[in-house]
């Protein structure tokens, strides 16, 4: 007769790869997302999100939400804002949306992205530092497709806590409004992953051990 083979190894051998797994997954596997769009309700109401000035910034209202013009291009699942609900009445003027997002303590390797249409030009602005914008002009290509994308990794313009991204938007004459939408993607605290890794590798060992009684 045979003699049997027994295969203590089996759990252990599944759990050495994935404790591997984890400790080296790069950063943008482990990053985090916040993603941000205009228009967040229904045409005619006010956005719970984003704000918009008309005075430099010296009074913040909800921006709100208007129906697009037909000479206009929507990011998907967007909606274009205005200061008001006709988006008509400021000529040679310029005005800020302006939306808040959270970045937790001990984060790294923060990135921004903006899409954006504007009429009539949009500038990026994170934390009050300007990362980008469209042609100082009367231009279609600046209300329509493709959208412009700007972007920031630059660490210093980030911050632990509350940061504003703000869309300047100048409209020369009548309408005016702005479409976007920003994606923020930072790695947490390494801490976490440090639990999850110490956390699999203490499994490894439990079954390791418990294997090598299970020899004799």
């Amino acid at each position: 007769m045979m003699p049997t083979t027994r295969r203590p190894y089996t759990r252990r051998s599944f759990l050495l790869p994935l404790l591997l797994a984890t400790l080296c997954l790069p950063p943008a596997i482990l990053a985090d997302t916040i993603t941000i769009v205009s228009g967040n309700g229904s045409i005619g109401s006010s956005d719970p999100v984003v704000q918009v000035s008309t005075d430099s910034g010296a009074t913040y209202n909800p921006a709100t939400i208007i129906p697009t013009d037909s000479h206009y291009s929507v990011i998907p699942r967007t909606q274009w804002l205005a200061f008001n609900s006709s988006g008509f009445g400021l000529q040679n003027t310029d005005m800020l949306f302006r939306v808040g997002f959270t970045l937790p303590a001990g984060y790294s390797s923060p990135q921004l992205s903006l899409s954006v249409f504007a009429d009539n030009v949009a500038t990026g602005i994170l934390n009050g530092v300007i990362f980008g914008g469209q042609p100082f002009a009367q231009i279609y290509e600046n209300f329509t497709n493709p959208p412009s994308v700007f972007t920031t990794s630059n660490p210093g313009q980030f911050q632990v806590g509350q940061n504003f991204l703000t869309v300047y938007l100048y409209n020369f004459t009548d309408p005016s409004g702005v479409d976007f939408k920003a994606t923020i993607t930072f790695v947490p605290e390494p801490s976490t992953f440090v639990l999850v890794g110490a956390s699999l590798l203490g499994g490894f060992l439990i079954l390791r051990k418990r294997s090598g009684f299970e020899r004799f």
